[in-house]
């Protein structure tokens, strides 16, 4: 019974072997098959990543616009080390930057309140953000709360 128990196991990892060493070989065809398929000169690949180095370099623009939109708010807020940033967008150029943000009020009470950033300054009309804010912007959240944390 001790010596058919140990054949069973021996099949079960042989087809087990097999199948993983299958499994392996696939993956190397497939990768030597892309390698050989990627046709692109070294002139292309160059231009590609020249163009995902600007697409970087206007990222970190409007990480830039964004962190110093958040800045500028802060300083003008009666407790500045309440303010939570709950989304900031900003327009391609950097020029527009909305901000969805919450801070403490005079009461200490916290408020849900928006603010839009236009060419540095700042307007907190429903007719402003509803003109800029309502459009396809990125969202640059993230990189600016790393930002600022960083800067602090």
């Amino acid at each position: 019974m001790l010596a058919q128990n140990e054949k069973n196991q021996k099949k079960k990892s042989g087809w087990f072997k097999k199948i993983l060493i299958g499994y392996l070989g696939l993956m190397v065809v497939g990768l030597v098959i892309m390698r050989v398929a990627d046709k692109t000169t070294p002139e292309e690949r160059q231009k590609k990543e020249a163009q995902r180095s600007e697409e970087q370099s206007k990222d970190n623009k409007r990480i830039l616009y964004a962190a110093a939109a958040i800045s500028g708010l802060q300083s003008g807020l009666r407790e500045p080390d309440s303010l939570q940033v709950d989304s900031i967008m900003v327009d391609e150029n950097a020029m527009v930057a909305c901000i969805e943000y919450r801070a403490k009020n005079g009461f200490g009470g916290v408020n849900k309140d928006s603010i839009t950033i236009k060419d540095g300054k700042p307007f907190k009309d429903a007719g402003t953000w509803n003109k800029n804010c309502t459009k396809s912007l990125y969202d640059v959240t993230d990189g600016a709360k790393k930002l600022i944390r960083l800067a602090s």
